[in-house]
């Protein structure tokens, strides 16, 4: 069966917006691995430059997502909402550069909240693994858990001292990055292997429908063949017998 140009447009669309998600979630988790590093090794730098470094890659993404989503043309569909996101995102960004001296004394949980939240789309990844019967799921799931963990640690801070819980923060945004990476180009890869396995079986099935369907209709054309065939081609008895009576007039003439 053909496919339509609406649903070609649709499938295209699908496939461009799941590589931009992939992209964007190998972008972040290298992002995540450059700031721990940064932070962890990089002792000169002041907890306000990080902030604004947060705040711009935070407007960056937000103007991103406004310019996709005029150039993508998604306003001509519904429950689209890049524009209504990108405005969000750069509206707190703007207020978050105006009050850049709050938002500094929330940048720790504000990390342990977004390690929190990249565990748990982790976790998800695992079971899309397990949906794809890979056996990698179950060590991505106990380690995505370990991480999730971990980011309530940062979050609720049970250290006596300030210095454990900022290594330990910039620790697990380099580790967290690692496994985040990993995993999202690992599911990325299964995820296509998966979908060109899935098209080519969808086409021998139609090859083997289409031939069925041609073996079932050559009999009734056969058929049909046989009644149209005129009616001295199917006397041949009586053929059979007329050349007796001929031979058997020969002999009486000869006698």
């Amino acid at each position: 069966m053909k496919k339509t140009k609406e649903e070609k447009v649709k499938e295209t669309k699908i496939e461009k917006d799941g590589s931009y998600g992939t992209f964007l979630l190998l972008a972040m988790s290298v992002i995540n691995i450059l700031l721990g590093v940064v932070m962890l090794f990089v002792k000169q730098i002041e907890l306000k430059t990080l902030c604004y470094i947060f705040i711009a890659l935070l407007m960056i993404y937000g103007i991103g997502m406004i310019i996709r989503y005029l150039m993508m043309e998604s306003y001509k569909n519904i429950n689209q909402y890049g524009l209504s996101y990108g405005a969000l995102l750069v509206t707190l960004g703007a207020c978050a550069l105006v009050r850049v001296d709050q938002v500094s004394s929330f940048f720790f949980l504000g990390l342990g909240i977004w390690l929190l939240v990249v565990g748990i789309i982790e976790l998800q990844y695992a079971l899309d693994l397990k949906a794809l019967n890979d056996h990698t799921w179950l060590f991505l799931l106990i380690v995505s858990a370990i991480i999730s963990v971990c980011a309530v640690v940062v979050i609720i801070n049970p250290f006596q001292q300030d210095t454990y819980h900022t290594y330990f923060t910039y620790i697990m945004l380099i580790v967290d990055g690692v496994i985040s990476l990993l995993s999202t180009a690992y599911l990325s890869l299964r995820l296509k292997k998966y979908h060109k396995l899935s098209e080519k079986r969808k086409k021998e099935q139609e090859e083997m429908f289409a031939l069925a369907r041609r073996m079932e209709a050559e009999p009734h054309h056969e058929e049909n063949e046989m009644e149209e065939l005129p009616e001295d081609s199917l006397g041949a008895d009586e053929v059979q017998s007329e050349i007796n009576e001929e031979d058997d007039r020969k002999d009486e003439t000869e006698i």
